[in-house]
């Protein structure tokens, strides 16, 4: 009695079967050869014969992505043309074709006249009601947190732990008081072949490559560090293997070559001891003659920056009175001598922060801020200044940093004048951009850019 054909679109019905080029039939077509079009048109007027009462055909008339009009399948415009030659009331030939909304919670599809699920309406009907009543953005972090307990506040950290801390306070929040394991901190081999490295695989080989230079090994590519690495399971096999390892060699060498004046008078490891808001300790190791010079196997990133800025504030509390330098193959930067009264009281403040970071998000990133703040600087006037200058490093953090911050911030830009931090957070204090000045301006002012 009721014939329904669902799917009817246009390029799908009638069929269009590609033939093989060897078929010699399809060159000379003859009556009684099978014709996909042909038996498709045949079904679509034996479907509309067999039908009763109704017949309901369905099809996609726009685009999901545009909504622009798609054009009928032409059995289903035949069929409209030969109807609106054949019913001449207006009200009659509207009834003959109904467009639907694209999204299935169309008020549209809840008027009289339509069939709906009633239970279901009432239902939406409720959900609507609520979504459209005024309410308070919800604060992430409200009544989550109980301010740390005296036991719990870390009473001495290393400088290692001040910079971890430091490059993300969101993930030492999310790791230290909530106890969360993040999925970066589970190795998972894989089981693939490498045929290409990717930028952290790359890292890691020039990596292993420099750091066997500078104990002394040969960067020959037939020599023995060569031959261990071909024998080790990070490189692809065959010759993108060899051009990989090849490219990181020559890449080292030259770094090698750069640096080796300033690495030719080394000096023992200076261990600190410092009595702060938390006891800062750690030894300082890389110094030598022209100061403390950390060699690193890619581009010097703010994150490297920070790391050596904290060790070498500490050097300079505990009275030593040289130069920083962190360089890679792309250039890197050079810290100037700081006052010992400047390095504590730079230090202090660091460390000053690791408590009220432990009780709620602090909103900082070692690269991000950096940029946000250098844009800053340079145009202070301009609000959107910080935000247009993170963009960049904003795009490039870690999967980790993306997914606590995804939890913190939702989908909001910090830097944008338009985010409202107080409806996020229990205290938008201090705002980002304080908080970057706070730790990269006292750095900014004694650092100069080395060129490659």
């Amino acid at each position: 009695r009721v014939v329904c054909m669902l799917g009817i679109d246009d390029e799908k019905y009638p069929r269009v079967q590609p033939r093989p080029g060897y078929d010699r039939m399809a060159l000379e077509p003859r009556p009684g050869d099978r014709d996909a079009r042909a038996d498709d048109r045949a079904l679509f007027l034996e479907a509309l014969l067999s039908a009763r009462d109704h017949v309901v055909i369905t099809c996609t008339g726009r685009s999901e992505r545009t909504g622009r009009t798609l054009p009928l399948a032409v059995p289903v415009a035949e069929l409209l043309e030969t109807l609106s030659t054949m019913v001449t009331d207006e009200d009659a030939r509207r009834r003959i074709r109904v467009e639907h909304p694209l999204q299935p919670w169309s008020p549209d599809l809840f008027v009289d006249g339509r069939s709906h699920d009633r239970r279901m309406a009432a239902a939406a009907e409720a959900w609507r009601t609520g979504r459209e009543a005024p309410e308070a953005a919800r604060k992430r972090f409200a009544d989550v947190l109980e301010p740390c307990a005296p036991a719990d506040v870390p009473k001495e950290l290393t400088l290692t732990e001040l910079w971890r801390f430091w490059r993300h306070p969101p993930t030492q929040l999310v790791r230290r008081r909530l106890g969360l394991r993040l999925f970066e901190d589970e190795v998972e081999l894989s089981a693939a072949l490498p045929f290409d490295l990717d930028a952290p695989e790359q890292w890691s080989l020039s990596d292993a490559v420099l750091r066997a230079a500078l104990s002394g090994e040969s960067l020959d590519p037939d020599g023995a560090g060569a031959r261990r690495h071909r024998r080790g399971a990070t490189l692809p096999l065959g010759t993108p293997g060899e051009v990989a390892l090849g490219a990181s060699l020559e890449e080292i060498v030259g770094l090698i070559r750069h640096v080796a004046p300033d690495l030719s008078q080394p000096i023992p490891p200076l261990d600190v001891d410092l009595d702060l808001s938390i006891r800062l300790s750690g030894r300082v190791d890389r110094l030598f003659a022209v100061g403390r010079v950390v060699v690193i196997p890619g581009r010097v990133h703010p994150r490297h920056q920070l790391d050596a800025w904290i060790h070498h504030l500490a050097l300079h509390a505990s009275g030593w009175s040289g130069t920083s330098t962190v360089i890679g193959p792309r250039g890197g930067v050079w810290f100037g001598p700081v006052s010992p009264e400047e390095a504590m009281k730079t230090l202090d403040t660091l460390c000053l922060w690791v408590e009220p970071g432990l009780n709620a998000p602090l909103l900082f990133w070692a690269d991000v801020s950096h940029d946000a703040w250098e844009a800053h600087a340079a145009d202070p006037g301009n609000e959107w200044s910080a935000h247009n200058g993170e963009k960049r490093m904003w795009d490039r953090r870690s999967d980790a940093e993306k997914l606590v911050d995804s939890w913190v911030l939702g989908y909001a830009r910090p830097f944008s004048p338009k985010t409202d931090l107080a409806s996020l957070l229990p205290s938008a204090e201090p705002e980002p951009l304080e908080l970057a000045r706070q730790v990269w301006e006292p750095a900014l002012a004694v650092r100069e850019d080395l060129q490659p």
